[in-house]
């Protein structure tokens, strides 16, 4: 987990100090694939993650209404394709309720 706290060693620079360092300093960087920010903020990460989803369930175009392939089957598929898209590197997140909601809403809307 990132904290939000300010690192130690900002708080002992004066105002011009602190506020070169501070303009520097990046708030956010891409690891594994995913989007960190320095306050542990998820918000753009989990928006990009519903962007990559609702791709993943497009892209499979008029598969989820054809009669012949059933549901368990495309139960199957969903989660294969869709949701492991959805839910990539989010194993170690700790999600508000609120952060949840969309990812919730997403899931019961396909």
């Amino acid at each position: 987990v990132i904290s939000s706290r300010v690192p130690a060693f900002l708080d002992d620079l004066d105002e011009t100090q602190d506020l070169a360092i501070r303009s520097s300093l990046q708030t956010r960087l891409k690891y594994l694939g995913g989007d960190l920010d320095w306050k542990g903020d998820l918000t753009h990460e989990l928006h990009e993650l519903l962007r990559a989803a609702v791709r993943a369930w497009h892209a499979f175009g008029s598969f989820w209404h054809r009669k012949p392939n059933n549901l368990k089957f495309r139960v199957n598929v969903y989660k294969a394709a869709v949701r492991s898209v959805l839910l990539a590197g989010l194993e170690e997140a700790a999600l508000s309720l609120e952060m949840l909601a969309p990812l919730e809403k997403f899931q019961n809307k396909c």
